[in-house]
Formats: structure tokens, sequence, C-alpha cells
């Protein structure tokens, strides 16, 4: 959804919605939403079936790639080669490759869709400022890209993709370094109580049938915890 979201009423509108500018249940975001739902449910949209969808691990859900009798296509991070059996070729002529998603009907937009791990300071000690910098620099991002550990991608620019030993990841650091647009996961960016809460039994409700996704994000907007004091 926040993929969708992205490309047909763009950035602009995308942080109004995390930031709780416009409510949850935007009448455009409950229409994207939607639409994305109506692809879900249409017969053989999902693996399985999209009522059963909420019962799968995010790790395992991405197996049925490897089966020809599996799934097509997994909308998923590029962590996800990490959980891929040893030896799973990744590219064109491999087991898998990857592409971001493409541009939707009404929209030329591809903007890159990201999460991340932030680093905070605790102490104005020029100990801690000083690894904050490193942290943010680009040698520390050359250093974890080529340490052969994968499932990391610097936000830095100037750590070249090539450096990348998991060609996943290469693939996604080129998607985010040759971005226009770039946003944060939008519920990751929203209360805790709502991007890690609510609105994951709102998506198990509307896939069982429990609830429309105009009831279950109204739902949400109506338990939006209180803005916390200044």
């Amino acid at each position: 959804i926040e993929d969708y979201l992205l490309r047909i009423e763009g950035p602009e509108l995308y942080d109004q919605w995390w930031r709780h500018e416009i409510p949850f249940d935007d009448p455009r975001v409950v229409a994207v939403a939607e639409r994305v739902v109506d692809l879900l449910r249409m017969q053989n949209g999902v693996f399985g079936t999209f009522e059963e969808s909420g019962e799968r691990s995010s790790s395992q859900a991405g197996r049925p790639l490897l089966d020809e009798r599996g799934c097509a296509l997994y909308r998923m991070a590029h962590f996800q080669s990490r959980d891929w059996p040893p030896g799973t070729e990744i590219g064109p002529d491999g087991d898998v490759d990857a592409f971001p998603l493409p541009p939707v009907a009404g929209s030329e937009e591809v903007p890159a869709l990201t999460g991340g791990i932030y680093a905070a300071g605790f102490s104005d000690r020029r100990a801690v400022q000083a690894t904050l910098e490193y942290i943010a620099s680009e040698d520390f991002g050359t250093e974890r890209a080529t340490n052969g550990l994968g499932g990391f991608l610097s936000p830095h620019r100037d750590v070249d993709p090539g450096l990348y030993g998991n060609e996943m990841d290469r693939r996604a650091a080129g998607y985010l370094a040759d971005a226009d647009v770039v946003r944060f996961d939008a519920t990751d960016l929203m209360p805790g109580p709502v991007g890690s809460d609510a609105v994951w039994d709102a998506m198990v409700d509307i896939a069982e049938g429990d609830v429309t996704v105009a009831e279950a994000f109204a739902e949400i907007e109506r338990n939006w915890p209180d803005e916390p004091e200044e």
C-alpha cells in the first residue's frame, strides 16, 4: 500500500499521511489501499489464498519463488536473500531475480521505499560525536559493503554499489542511489501502537474478510494516540 500510495498520490501526500496531517482513513489513502486489496483478491493473486497470507512469516513467504510450482513474484526488502538456501543464484539467468516495483497506471514515478536503522547519540562527548560522524561517512559504508556479511545498504550516495558482495545488495544499492524520490517506510515512522500493532491487525482482518478497508482504516484513525505534549 505504501508503494502504491507513493506512486499514485506522490510523496507530499505520503508525508502528510504518516505525519497524521491528514486522517489515516483519508479517502485518497483508502482508495489506494482498496486498489491493492482488489489486486491481492484476484484469482491466483496470492500464493495459497489471500485469507491465509497473514499466517506466513515474511522470512518464509518468499521460499515458493524457488519452486517452479510456487509464486512468481514477492514484494520484499533486499535482505530477503539471507532467507534463501545457500547456493541460490540471483540474476537474470539464476534461480531468482529482482527489480523495483514498476510504475502503476496513472503514474510514471519509480520511487524508492526504504527502511533502516538509526544511530543515535545520548551524549555530546567527543567520542560519541566522532562515532556518529564515522557511521555516517563514506568510509564506514564502504567497509560494511565489502565485509561480506550482506544485508546492509549505506545511505551514502558515494558508496559504489559495485562494492557489495551480494548481487541483491548491489541491485538495491543502485536503485536507492539513482532514485529521484526516496521515502522511509511510513508505518515505521508512525507511532508504535499504530505502525507496529494497529496496521498489522487491520491488514490481517482485511485479508480474512472480517472488515472492509474503509472500516479498518477508520478504526485506526479513531484510535490514533494523542499527540505527545511538547
